[in-house]
């Protein structure tokens, strides 16, 4: 048995949790370690108070480079392949031993932790947690997951490559194993692992699917089962009702998985997410893997496909799978977990079942959201798929900002934003791109119970009517479009943040055109100092960290350009408090957000 404990981080966690134990593992090889770690970065942001313990179970060697971004919080298992117990699966030639590895994982984990989760990488966390599901009713049971895509049309048996092998009650309820929540207790106490592992080793030619076979011949349809929100499954064009359902997990089954869809069949959120993760951590090698696998090619024709729908397949998709999405005798459902969630611009959320006390209505994000509970900048940041919390990127700047502009809270406030959605000319897109959606801003409506909010941005977002939002387009890259820009600013500002383009001259020139518009004992916030898009950059122009950084020690600025130098130190006696914040508020980290008070 391997000791999953080198780096001990799990005991720690375990040790602070008040009730169950959770743990989450992936197993991979050096084939999927990058998606792996992308992976477990988005489970940790979903979980900022740290209650759900990471652990990575890999059958190759660990590269430093991953080691360092996923950092001591992640337990590393590097498995051999010859390991006892998984050399046996060598005949089955298109199965890895990282396949094997979630039995070793399971093995493992519920030893130390009450429950366990496995899960694949490619998978893409929208939102939730899995200790939502903390509250299952397990009676004897020791598995829990989602029904297999096969079976979600209404057919009565899985149309699957294995189901001649599977007993009866595994025909009618045939279990995927991309995701697997685990009751330790029952499924040490029912030697699943080990049961899979001889099955596999028994039958080899009549496990098509490797490990999802012997589950399920294992389990035989005794497993709790969950609404598809925790494994909603891409393959059968199922990935287009995401943005009506809003599901919490989404698994891009099947041979097209968004980092190498070259006819665009998944939205762009995900490969985008991506480039962002790999672009952030110098990961050069995988993103160019993936901006080359996503070059325009079939991209036009494949979106006026789906557009179109000429066929009626999306309408048949969501026609055959009505009844399955709204069944309310889900696991989750009776644990009173909402198996969708709220959808954006006020497409429906599906209803869960009746209950004495039903949950308020979906607030649109079109609203001001006056009256909803008090939610913190943390969690509106997931509500709404920001990246200034911790979804996305997860910068985690909602760590500060709940702290700065609590008592803003109550105060009507005004707050200008400078860049409101990312994609744009510095991720080489086109400034006449289409835009979906407003995160940010969103989140500030709904935080300040009375805010006025400008947008500027070099993308049009005309289209979103508020009567509490103005929105103004600027191409940053010239002081004198700013200047024109703010023009149409109709009162100064509490708030002012710049999350454009993040170059260095955006940067440079927005602080000297804005800062007369800011109230005194204001704030000036400049996010994403540690990434500056070269295509942007100017000889002359310091990086924005550094500028600000010797600011902070000298009370004067230094620039390239004199004329540039003389309007900054113009405004230096104004700015009283200044400091850049480290990634993550860790003193080791790298300069990540810039605050500026105006003096009073």
């Amino acid at each position: 048995m391997i000791d999953p404990s080198p780096h001990r981080a799990g005991d720690t966690v375990a040790s602070t949790l008040a009730g169950p134990c959770w743990a989450l593992a992936v197993c991979v090889d050096a084939n999927l370690i990058w998606q792996a770690v992308f992976f477990l970065q988005r489970s940790r942001a979903n979980d900022p108070a740290g209650r759900l313990a990471h652990y990575l179970y890999c059958s190759d060697p660990v590269a430093p480079v991953y080691r360092d971004i996923l950092g001591p919080d992640v337990t590393i298992v590097e498995v051999a392949d010859d390991s006892p117990g998984f050399a046996d699966v060598g005949y089955l030639p298109y199965v890895t031993a990282a396949t094997m590895l979630r039995f070793k994982a399971l093995q493992d984990l519920t030893q130390r932790y009450d429950r366990v989760v496995y899960s694949d990488v490619d998978i893409y966390q929208r939102r939730g947690s899995f200790l939502e599901l903390d509250g299952l009713a397990w009676g004897d049971l020791a598995v829990a997951g989602v029904r297999d895509v096969s079976g979600w049309a209404g057919s009565r048996h899985a149309r699957t490559a294995d189901r001649k092998v599977l007993p009866a009650h595994a025909r009618d309820k045939y279990l995927n194993a991309g995701v697997l929540v685990v009751h330790s207790a029952n499924f040490r106490s029912r030697d699943i692992a080990n049961r899979c592992l001889s099955f596999i080793a028994a039958n080899p030619e009549d496990c098509a699917l490797a490990d999802q076979t012997a589950l399920n011949c294992v389990l035989d349809g005794a497993w709790l089962e969950l609404s598809p929100s925790w494994n909603w499954q891409t393959a059968k064009g199922h990935g287009a009702l995401c943005k009506t359902r809003n599901p919490r997990f989404v698994h891009f089954t099947g041979p097209r998985k968004p980092w190498a869809d070259k006819t665009r069949l998944h939205d762009e959120i995900y490969a985008t997410a991506m480039a962002e993760f790999l672009r952030a951590h110098a990961l050069s090698e995988p993103l160019a893997a993936l901006e080359a696998a996503l070059a325009v090619g079939g991209r036009e024709k494949r979106l006026v496909e789906k557009q179109a729908d000429p066929d009626g397949k999306l309408a048949k998709l969501l026609a055959d799978g009505t009844a399955y999405f709204d069944r309310s005798d889900f696991a989750d459902i009776a644990a009173g977990v909402a198996p969708y969630g709220d959808t954006i611009g006020g497409l429906p959320t599906p209803p869960g079942p009746a209950g004495p006390e039903p949950a308020p209505a979906a607030i649109s994000i079109h609203d001001q959201n006056k009256g909803a509970p008090r939610m913190t900048l943390t969690q509106l940041a997931a509500k709404y798929d920001s990246d200034k919390g911790f979804v996305k990127e997860a910068h985690g700047y909602t760590w500060l900002y709940d702290m700065l502009f609590f008592p803003y809270r109550n105060q009507p406030v005004r707050l200008l934003e400078m860049g409101l959605q990312i994609g744009g000319p510095e991720q080489g897109h086109s400034p006449d791109r289409e835009t979906t959606a407003l995160p940010s801003v969103s989140m500030w409506l709904e935080f300040f119970e009375s805010a006025h909010i400008t947008g500027l941005d070099i993308s049009d977002f005309s289209w979103f009517e508020n009567e509490n939002f103005q929105f103004v387009r600027c191409d940053m890259d010239a002081r004198e479009n700013i200047a024109k820009a703010a023009e149409a600013f109709a009162a100064p500002f509490d708030i002012i943040i710049d999350d454009a383009s993040h170059a260095s001259p955006h940067q440079h020139f927005g602080l000297l055109e804005t800062w007369r518009f800011l109230k005194p004992g204001g704030l000036y916030i400049i996010e994403d100092l540690h990434w500056q898009p070269r295509r942007f950059e100017r000889k002359g122009f310091p990086k924005t960290a550094n500028m600000i950084k010797e600011f902070q020690e000298t009370r004067s600025f230094k620039h390239g350009h004199p004329e540039i130098q003389d309007d900054l130190n113009a405004i230096a006696p104004e700015i009283g408090f200044a400091y850049t914040f480290p990634e993550r508020f860790r003193p080791e980290g790298r300069p990540k957000v810039a605050v500026l008070q105006k003096t009073f």
